[in-house]
C-alpha cells in the first residue's frame, strides 16, 4: 500500500507509525517497528488501519486482517466528532463486512454513477457530492424499516449519514456514507462503487448492534444486497 516502508535486514520501518502511542501499551512507544516486534503471531496488513487525525479520517478496507487491496482506500473526509482517534480489529464491537453483486452486461461506470445518484437504502435520498450530502439512510420498505421506525420513537438515534464521492487512481468513482454521531450505528462507514465486475458494498464500523454474528447480517448488514441489485437496475 506504500504507507511505510520497511528494511527487512534490520526488521524496523524506516517511517513512523502514524498511529500514535497509546498508555498501557510500550510496545507503541517504538514508532519503527512492526507487529509489537511479533511478526509470526501478530500483522500489521494496512499500516494505518482507520485514523482520525486533525478532524479528518482515512480508511482502508480490511477484511480479517487482510487489506483489500482491489478496494481504494478512502481519502481524507471530514469526521464527526465522537469519531474514534482509531478503528481497527483490535477495537471493541468492530466488524467489517463486504457484498458483491455481478453487474453482469451493465458497464461499471454506470453502475458507480448509479450508485452515487441513490447512495443508501431510503427512497427519498440525495446524490453523493465530494463535499459531502447529509441523508437519511433508513430503509424505505421491509422489516428493517419498521425497526429503524421503532427506533427512532423509542430515543435509540437516528439513520443519519454523509454521503461523499470521490475518485480513485484509475478514475473510477466511488462513494462513502460515514455515520453521523446521532446515527444509531455511528461509528462506521459504507465504501461502495464497482471492481472487477462487480457492485461493492463494504462496511466497517464499531456499533454493537452489528457485531452479533448473523443476526446482525439478517436484521441490518445485507441490507446492501438488495440496494447493490437496486443500483445495477437502475444503471443506463
Amino acid at each position: 500500500m506504500q504507507a511505510r516502508y520497511y528494511d527487512p535486514e534490520v526488521g524496523r520501518f524506516l517511517s513512523g507509525d502514524l498511529i500514535d502511542p497509546s498508555v498501557g501499551n510500550f510496545f507503541n512507544f517504538t514508532r519503527y517497528g512492526y507487529a509489537n516486534n511479533n511478526p509470526i503471531g501478530n500483522i500489521d496488513p494496512s499500516g494505518k488501519d482507520c485514523t482520525k487525525s486533525n478532524g479528518m479520517i482515512t480508511c482502508t478496507p480490511t477484511l480479517n486482517g487482510v487489506a483489500l487491496t482491489w478496494l481504494p482506500s478512502i481519502p481524507p473526509l471530514p469526521a464527526p466528532q465522537n469519531w474514534p482517534a482509531v478503528m481497527n480489529a483490535s477495537s471493541k464491537s468492530h466488524h467489517e463486512y463486504i457484498y458483491d453483486t455481478p453487474i453482469g452486461s451493465k458497464s461499471g461506470e454506470s453502475v458507480a454513477k448509479a450508485i452515487a445518484q441513490d447512495p443508501t437504502p431510503n427512497d427519498h435520498d440525495r446524490p453523493a457530492t465530494p463535499q459531502g450530502t447529509t441523508n437519511d439512510a433508513a430503509p424505505s420498505s421491509g422489516f428493517r424499516s419498521v425497526l429503524a421506525g421503532l427506533g427512532a420513537m423509542v430515543g435509540a438515534g437516528d439513520d443519519q449519514v454523509k454521503s461523499y464521492t470521490f475518485k480513485d487512481s484509475k478514475g473510477a468513482t466511488w462513494t462513502v456514507n460515514v455515520t453521523q454521531d446521532s446515527h444509531t450505528l455511528s461509528s462506521g462507514y459504507v465504501l461502495r462503487g464497482v471492481a472487477q465486475g462487480v457492485a461493492v458494498s463494504y462496511g466497517e464500523g464499531i456499533a454493537a448492534k452489528q457485531n452479533l454474528g448473523r443476526a446482525s447480517e439478517y436484521f441490518i448488514n445485507d441490507v446492501w444486497v438488495d440496494q447493490n441489485k437496486k443500483n445495477i437496475d437502475e444503471a443506463h
